[in-house]
């Protein structure tokens, strides 16, 4: 029996092969070796994971730091979302379209004008944020949004044709700002005024602007944008437009935040369907006689005599390539303008021109934005708002045109 044990012993202290003994060190190495990478590999993608975290974090609080200290918002981070805004319903937008000039950028009363928006049934406010020779001012925009409690509104903006060239606005790609006086077409510095010029969307400098601005407006909750006079804005529109570059970011950025937008022009006389169809809809004036009647040419007739200019008439078949059309009485600070004209009306044939007009649009499918509140000349004699050069519907005011207008857009 002990020999059976110490040759059982022998056997299990007998040296193994070295091949064998190879075989298990290399096994051992791998399962550990794998181990080590398995772990290393988790390491790196918390480590991965904790540096994006921390990217992400570092940008928004570089965001938050700029809001809070740059002169304008710097919004464009899709890390802050927009707040959800109803798509647009164009059919909708014809038959409750509003002028509300400068509503959001605190022309005229203020506090009234807030009132009587909230009183009107107005699904689209028209330029209620303004630029004529002004930047925006988004946290005044904020605040007076703010107390419209009427809903869904669709806001719109104005890209004006004239800037200020002192104007102040940082550019927030650069942290500089912006030069405005590189912005100008040439040959129209003081063309509104010491001071201003008519930019061109030829100049590098403003199609930069431009597009932060609407990408702002959209962070801000505006939804239709109007580009002013592009026949003067954008000089090389039978060359090759430039505008098309503003139009395609802008909409690529719109998407991105989930925001349905719409970016209209002024286009005047131009009756090229592919540069009309750049835009969602084309705008303009109608061309207001006294009696409330229009015309059914292609240009109005008073501009055609006295300086051979066409001012379009959009409801022609001229400019129906259109993809959509807007047109409402429109204000240049002269006295036979259409708004200068409709408010020096009594308020019997005021009330039957907005009925006729709105009727005769509406059928042909053409939006006819009511005016609620909108600029008027200075010497002009007619009614007006709380400022002689500025009307307004107010049943407060001399004009007192509101019950006309809630029939029409209750109808």
């Amino acid at each position: 029996m002990r020999e059976k044990r110490q040759k059982t012993a022998k056997i299990l202290v007998r040296p193994l092969p070295w091949v064998v003994s190879f075989g298990v060190i290399a096994v051992l190495s791998s399962v550990m070796c794998w181990y080590v990478l398995d772990q290393a590999r988790s390491v790196h993608h918390i480590s991965e994971q904790v540096s994006i975290a921390l990217a992400r974090y570092n940008a928004a609080s570089l965001m938050l730091h700029q809001r809070r200290h740059m002169h304008t918002d710097d919004m464009s981070d899709a890390a802050f979302p927009v707040a959800p805004l109803p798509r647009i319903d164009m059919t909708r937008m014809k038959r409750q379209g509003c002028v509300a000039d400068g509503l959001l950028s605190g022309y005229g009363n203020e506090e009234q004008n807030v009132k009587l928006l909230n009183r009107l049934p107005c699904y689209y406010v028209h330029r209620a944020v303004e630029t004529w020779k002004r930047v925006p001012d988004w946290t005044q925009v904020d605040r007076i949004k703010a107390e419209i409690i009427r809903s869904p509104v669709i806001y719109g903006m104005f890209i004006a044709e004239a800037i200020n060239t002192k104007a102040k606005y940082t550019d927030t790609q650069t942290g500089q700002r912006f030069q405005f006086k590189k912005m100008c077409k040439p040959g129209t510095r003081n063309r509104w005024g010491k001071n201003t010029c008519v930019p061109d969307f030829d100049r590098k400098e403003y199609r930069r602007y431009v597009t932060q601005i609407m990408k702002e407006a959209i962070d801000h909750g505006i939804q239709v944008f109007l580009i002013g006079q592009l026949q003067v804005q954008d000089a090389k529109r039978i060359e090759k437009s430039d505008v098309d570059h503003v139009l395609d970011d802008v909409r690529d950025y719109a998407t991105l935040r989930g925001v349905d937008i719409k970016i209209g022009a002024q286009t005047n006389d131009i009756t090229d369907k592919d540069y009309m169809r750049l835009f969602d809809f084309i705008e303009g004036g109608i061309g207001l006689h006294a009696d409330g009647t229009i015309e059914d040419g292609p240009c109005f007739a008073r501009y055609l005599a006295q300086s051979n200019w066409c001012w379009a008439l959009l409801w022609h078949e001229n400019y129906r390539k259109a993809r959509n059309i807007f047109v409402h009485l429109d204000w240049s600070g002269v006295q036979d303008d259409d708004m200068a004209t409709f408010a020096a009306m009594d308020a019997d044939t005021r009330a039957r021109t907005l009925r006729t007009l709105y009727a005769f649009f509406t059928e042909r499918n053409i939006g006819f934005l009511l005016p609620v509140m909108t600029a008027l000349p200075y010497d002009h004699t007619g009614c007006h708002g709380n400022k002689v050069r500025y009307y307004s519907a107010d049943n407060a005011y001399s004009c007192a045109d509101e019950s006309v207008l809630r029939e029409i857009l209750t109808n």
